[in-house]
């Protein structure tokens, strides 16, 4: 492969100091970018304020309609004394709501703070104190006395909500003065929002934010914290398009979970930087989303198996328009079948370091060549500087594995590891990440950075993800580190297992994962949750899984199998942090000779008056000479 080949699919946006030859120089410059994601929808409405930024349910949003609205919240926000580099929080549902007061946010030159909307009331207030956030507006999730309390404690806080109502709280604790301690939280609503002037200072805008300046934060459930900056999401975008030939033209489906799910919430701006049509869908099962919604002028999908599932079932099949399925992680297998029943010729692949320090990409076939993989080469640029490595972990405590020299072991030809980043600048005080402008990320050192790699006192990013890399020098992303569990003193890799079980035609989707054995709580046993045609059966499936699986790469397992109907898409989607839902458990069993558990359970009832009640955790047999011996309790949630 030629330079120029390589260099086409892999891209490598961090500051280094090594010296890169002239004639590659003009390449990789020119997927840097010194823009913000305020100039690029400044420029989208411009050139295309008739295209449609999001087409969610039966609503429709252009370009033009985004900016004012967006516009019309930055001056509200400017008006409750917001200003520059402020940190405002926002807890929404996933609606076009987040994503333009995610723009507003960023217009006024301030950080948005998304924080997930299932958090704790612990959690949140901790949060706020960490993250100095300045501005809270959410929408009415919580309960009352928890509103009081942010009322109390946040100098700025709203309820965004259309109904018109106004909560007080007294102190009961002194009844002979009922207006002590009245406090009265306050609402915004749409139809307010709608009142204010759609144009904003020009001098908080462009003037104010600066390429490395932190653009969103998101804040999850559990306290995680992840920053992205405007350059970040921008060379992000850059490299996709250019890559993947994407346009203002294209017409992109994808699913969302933009509160749980950073990556896909940073996918969803990379798409709306560069002014395409946008069509967000819910993963729901219920109805065909193709026959639902008006996607037949789609042409690119963000990969999702439902999506793909339901154009195949779906009237517009045999008419589609889709030319590119394009993300972050398709198996080999997989991507030969959506190009044999879409008759397309490409699949595109990318990855982004969840903070975006090693953006990589690669587009199936455009080199001509045989090799099914995910991200392609490193390339002669990095192979030359050694910029990247994949280092071995311990299952356990998730580190990189030492020597007897104290130094990290680097991986073999198609050896999982941790994909690591070299840092040239070995003073973390002056170490600028690309996107970092302060070093917040030192708090947690251990999960960022890791040093004495390949020799003493080097410093590495770490990614927390797997890869593996095989002799011709390709890379393929495997899973999420957080994901891996021990099983008989092997790491698992769930992704390889579940690549292993939806070959089998009547599976329809599939989740593994790692949840706490039951029977010995220092160990771990797997958990798989299957949905079937069907068509399927019990006593071939079990003849087939355990030729593929033995106890050094999944056995035990407990397996958790729901009947779905292809057709009518009859199923939902499998999560691994909602798993109990709709279903009712039918019959348990064991397979002779085999540590294999089975769950068998069917759809009850969709209708929302007729639902079964939701329990965390199920009834766990433990076999002793064919008899049952004990009924344990097992938690199904994944222990990571």
């Amino acid at each position: 492969m030629d330079f120029k080949g390589s260099i086409d699919i892999v891209h490598e946006f961090n500051s280094f100091k090594t010296t890169i030859p002239n004639k590659f120089k003009k390449y990789l410059l020119n997927q840097l970018t010194n823009e913000t994601v305020i100039n690029c929808f400044k420029e989208n409405n411009k050139n295309n304020p008739l295209n449609i930024i999001l087409k969610y349910n039966d609503k429709e949003v252009n370009y033009q309609d985004f900016e004012n609205e967006s516009n019309k919240i930055a001056k509200w926000l400017l008006s409750i004394n917001n200003k520059p580099k402020d940190r405002i929080g926002i807890i929404f549902k996933n609606s076009p709501e987040l994503l333009i007061f995610i723009t507003a946010i960023q217009k006024i030159g301030a950080v948005a703070v998304i924080i997930n909307n299932e958090i704790s009331e612990s959690k949140l207030f901790l949060g706020l104190r960490e993250l100095n956030i300045s501005t809270l507006i959410t929408q009415d999730f919580f309960q009352i006395s928890t509103y009081y309390k942010l009322n109390y404690i946040m100098k700025n806080f709203y309820i965004y909500s259309d109904k018109i109502k106004k909560l007080k709280h007294s102190n009961n604790n002194n009844e002979n003065n009922e207006n002590e301690s009245i406090k009265t939280i306050k609402f915004i609503n749409s139809y307010e929002l709608k009142l204010m002037s759609t144009s904003i200072p020009s001098d908080i805008l462009l003037e104010n934010t600066n390429l490395y300046d932190i653009a969103i934060i998101h804040y999850s459930n559990t306290g995680k914290t992840t920053e992205f900056s405007h350059r970040n999401i921008i060379a992000h975008s850059n490299m996709v398009y250019s890559d993947f030939k994407i346009t203002n033209k294209d017409y992109i489906l994808c699913t969302y979970s933009l509160t749980k799910n950073i990556k896909s919430l940073i996918n969803i701006f990379m798409f709306l930087t560069k002014g395409v049509n946008l069509i967000l869908t819910t993963e729901t099962n219920y109805n065909n989303i193709w026959n639902q919604y008006d996607l037949y002028k789609a042409t690119v999908i963000n990969y999702s198996p439902l999506l793909i599932n339901n154009l195949i079932d779906s009237e517009s099949f045999e008419n589609h328009k889709i030319r590119l399925v394009i993300g972050t992680s398709i198996s080999k297998n997989m991507q030969d079948k959506i190009k044999t029943i879409l008759k397309i010729p490409f699949i595109g692949l990318y990855y982004i370091s969840i903070n975006g320090k090693i953006i990589l990409s690669h587009l199936n076939n455009i080199q001509k060549s045989n090799v099914q993989c995910n991200l392609g080469s490193p390339g002669i640029v990095l192979k030359q500087h050694r910029q990247l490595s994949i280092v071995k972990i311990n299952g356990k405590d998730k580190m990189p594995i030492r020597d007897d020299n104290g130094l990290c072991i680097e991986c073999k030809d198609n050896e999982p590891g941790e994909l690591i980043k070299r840092i040239e600048n070995k003073s973390l005080e002056t170490a600028i990440f690309l996107g970092e402008v302060e070093s917040d990320a030192l708090k947690d050192y251990s999960n960022i950075f890791v040093k004495n790699v390949l020799s003493p006192g080097d410093i590495w990013y770490r990614t927390n993800d797997l890869f593996k890399k095989d002799k011709k020098g390709f890379l393929y992303y495997l899973e999420a580190l957080k994901n891996c569990y021990i099983l008989n003193e092997e790491i698992i890799y769930p992704s390889t297992i579940i690549e292993k079980i939806n070959e089998f035609d009547y599976v329809l989707d599939s989740l593994v994962y790692g949840i706490d054995s039951p029977v010995n709580k220092n160990e771990y046993i797997t958990m798989c949750n299957i949905i079937v045609d069907l068509d399927f059966n019990i006593v071939n499936f079990t003849e087939e899984l355990t030729k593929v699986l033995t106890p050094n790469n999944g056995l035990p397992i407990f397996i958790k199998i729901i009947y779905g109907d292809k057709e009518k898409n009859s199923y939902k989607s499998l999560k691994n942090d909602s798993i109990e839902d709709l279903y009712k458990q039918l019959m348990l069993e064991r397979k002779t000779g085999f540590q294999l558990y089975w769950l068998i359970e069917k759809v009850v009832n969709k209708t929302k008056n007729s639902m079964v009640s939701i329990t965390k955790s199920y009834e766990y047999a433990q076999f002793h000479e064919n008899d049952f011996k004990d009924i344990l309790s097992i938690n199904l949630k994944p222990k990571l």
